[in-house]
Formats: structure tokens, C-alpha cells, sequence
């Protein structure tokens, strides 16, 4: 492998993607400007190769969707500037959705740009911005020790065990079954 810097272009430091000799008939490795690399190739690479096998699958789907739908060819360097994904977020926004289901897709891509990351594909990661999530007024109020007692003592026996893994854990009652 030959590692080539590629230095600046217009004052704005560029990140490298390795791609496989199959594609290029030079070394083992070319070096190409971040900028070339499209967004939605790595979104979908992500899903492809991590998010179709996730609990989440159908979630990490639709998110992934609408970083392509919105960027569609954009290089990762256009995709991510500040204004881009200002305009992305109102643009989500502007289809209804609340704000932590928008930080949820921000998320997805975020997790994308890390996994491609992780996996050598780009050289670095950008920054993607989270935004300020409204969850509205508390469900209740937190239950106190008395209650949370009494609540273990009258459980029936075969769903006591379940009670104490859900209060010690928080987890949601099918992963606590899992």
C-alpha cells in the first residue's frame, strides 16, 4: 500500500477513501478526495451491511432513506456542511416530525460516517450536529422506595423476577425477557 497525502484543496483540508484495486488498475490502494465520495454510498453500505440485521432494521431503513432521498448524489464533503444539514433537519421539520425522532435519523447517519470510519473507507469522520430534543412533560412521576417495594412484594411469583430485572435494569420488558 502506498499512502499518498493529497494535502489541501482551497484552504480546506481533504480526507482520502480507499478503494479496492478491483476498481482501479493502479497500486493496491487509490487515494481519492473525500469529496467524490457520495453520501448516500456509505448510508447504504450501512445499512446493507450492518442495519438490515439490526433490532432496529425497519427504524435504521427509513432513516437511511431519507439522508439518500434528500442528498442524493452529494459527496459527504457538500452533504455535511453546516447548511446542508440545517436544511436537512428543516426539511424533516417541515414533513411533521418531532424532534427526537429527527435526532433519531441524524443518528443513523452518524453511525453510518463511523461505521465507514471503522471499516477504512474514509479517513475521517464528520461532525453531524445534534439537535435540542423536546420529550415533553414527564409520563407520572418516579415511583417512590415504599412503592417500588410493595410493588416487588405483591407481584405475583412468576412475574416477580421480571419486576426486579425491569427496575434494576430500566430495560424494556422483551429485552428484559430476552
Amino acid at each position: 500500500k502506498a499512502d499518498v497525502d493529497v494535502g489541501y484543496t482551497k484552504g480546506i483540508p481533504v480526507t482520502n477513501v480507499k478503494i479496492p484495486r478491483r476498481v482501479w488498475p493502479f497500486d493496491q490502494y487509490v487515494f481519492l478526495f473525500f469529496a467524490q465520495v457520495a453520501l448516500a454510498d456509505i448510508v447504504l453500505d450501512y445499512y446493507k451491511k450492518h442495519g438490515q440485521n439490526a433490532r432496529s432494521a425497519g427504524s435504521i431503513k427509513i432513516s437511511c432513506a431519507y439522508w439518500v432521498d434528500f442528498f442524493g448524489e452529494e459527496s459527504i464533503a457538500a452533504a455535511t456542511k453546516p447548511q446542508r444539514l440545517e436544511a436537512f433537519v428543516k426539511h424533516l421539520k417541515g414533513l411533521g416530525h418531532a424532534t427526537a425522532y429527527i435526532q433519531r435519523i441524524l443518528g443513523v447517519g452518524k453511525a453510518a460516517l463511523q461505521r465507514a470510519w471503522r471499516q477504512g473507507e474514509i479517513a475521517s469522520v464528520p461532525f453531524i450536529p445534534s439537535i435540542k430534543v423536546d420529550y415533553g412533560a414527564p409520563r407520572g412521576r418516579p415511583l417512590k422506595v415504599v412503592e417500588l417495594a410493595r410493588l416487588i412484594t405483591e407481584a405475583p411469583d412468576h412475574l416477580r423476577l421480571l419486576v426486579m430485572i425491569l427496575i434494576g435494569t430500566a430495560a424494556r420488558p422483551e429485552a428484559a425477557l430476552e
